[in-house]
């Protein structure tokens, strides 16, 4: 269903009326009609009244972001021919997709796209119009999304954000008060696994081209337990077979041990080896926990990432194949890269809030 056409038409319908009668010209006479179905309320929604008018919506949006601008004299000032067509997706129409395109849902087709005008604006417009505008002109197009948790609440991520800052400033006095000299540094942390499962990303080919690429299905694997401070690039790896409450606890001693003049606070997620009434937080050590189900709060994911996407479509026999290539990989990250793909603004701005 169109939605109501949100229009301020200022002119009483008597006067619209008597204008209307005015009008000897048919290309002002519609016009004119247009803002007194409206203002008169016979006629509601934008596809509606382009039915009336045999009109396409576009065309009354063109009239109707005249009247916008100028009033009656916008709308009846017919002018000079335009150079080439004018766009089938109106500018105020094109501003509205492009602020739904900005939401995280996002759409899952060009054909939803099309959908989605229809229903809201009216707008039947041919996909390779909505591909050309949504590709091209708004520099959008499909991705891969990140699954989230049927649970997730969206409030808890942007308060956590809120008050990082203000946890920043107080935790350090509650857990270093007996030094307050004691240097305090802020760390991701998180664990990941990697298999001899290959590991898919998109490829590049010609049009026409479906890319195809051999997978193999071994399961066996390792998981690196791992934390980077974004404020410096540094980080702490350490692998372990499996994952459980005893590795996390060898992790943070180990941790613990490497930076030992420093109170260390660990943001992490909500995992239960993280909870485990059996962990012994190291005395230099502080867990900080972050909303459930948001891993996009934790930039470690993306260092992740941009790990196993060097990763893609390469078929290793062994997992000692794997752990080689893996330490590879640790080795050529520099404190820049991390820095890079860690720096989440909001993480950077509470840390200069806090003095850290």
């Amino acid at each position: 269903m169109s939605r109501r056409l949100e229009l301020e038409i200022t002119e009483s319908a008597e006067e619209l009326k008597a204008l209307l009668h005015q009008q000897s010209e048919v290309k002002l006479k519609e016009r004119v009609q247009a803002l007194y179905l409206l203002k008169s309320e016979q006629v509601t929604e934008l596809k509606a009244l382009g039915k009336v008018l045999g009109r396409n919506p576009s065309t009354l949006y063109r009239w109707f972001e005249g009247y916008r601008a100028r009033g009656l004299v916008g709308l009846l000032e017919l002018g000079t021919a335009h150079n080439g067509r004018a766009r089938a997706i109106p500018p105020a129409v094109e501003q509205a997709l492009k602020q739904r395109l900005k939401e995280p849902p996002g759409f899952k087709s060009y054909g939803a796209i099309q959908q989605w005008l229809r229903e809201e604006y009216g707008l039947q417009i041919k996909y390779k119009t909505v591909h050309q505008t949504v590709r091209y002109r708004l520099k959008a197009k499909l991705k891969v999304a990140r699954p989230s948790h049927l649970h997730r609440e969206e409030a808890a991520g942007v308060d956590f954000k809120k008050k990082l800052p203000r946890r920043l400033e107080v935790l350090p006095v509650l857990y270093g008060a007996e030094d307050p000299a004691l240097p305090v540094r802020y760390w991701c942390y998180d664990e990941t696994r990697f298999g001899l499962k290959t590991i898919p990303r998109r490829l590049i080919t010609l049009t026409g081209t479906k890319p195809l690429a051999p997978v193999q299905w071994q399961f066996k694997a390792f998981y690196l337990y791992g934390a980077v401070e974004p404020l410096s690039g540094e980080s702490f790896f350490l692998e372990f077979s499996h994952h459980d409450s005893d590795c996390f606890q060898i992790y943070l001693d180990h941790l613990a041990q490497r930076y030992p003049h420093a109170l260390h606070i660990v943001q992490l997620d909500n995992a239960s080896s993280h909870w485990a009434k059996k962990l012994e937080l190291p005395e230099n050590i502080v867990l900080m926990f972050q909303p459930p189900y948001s891993p996009e709060l934790n930039p470690i994911e993306r260092l992740w990432q941009h790990m196993k996407d060097q990763l893609s479509w390469v078929l290793f026999s062994t997992l000692d194949s794997l752990r080689q290539t893996v330490g590879e990989i640790l080795q050529d990250l520099i404190p820049q890269t991390i820095r890079s793909l860690t720096g989440y603004p909001f993480i950077l701005s509470a840390l200069k809030h806090a003095n850290i």
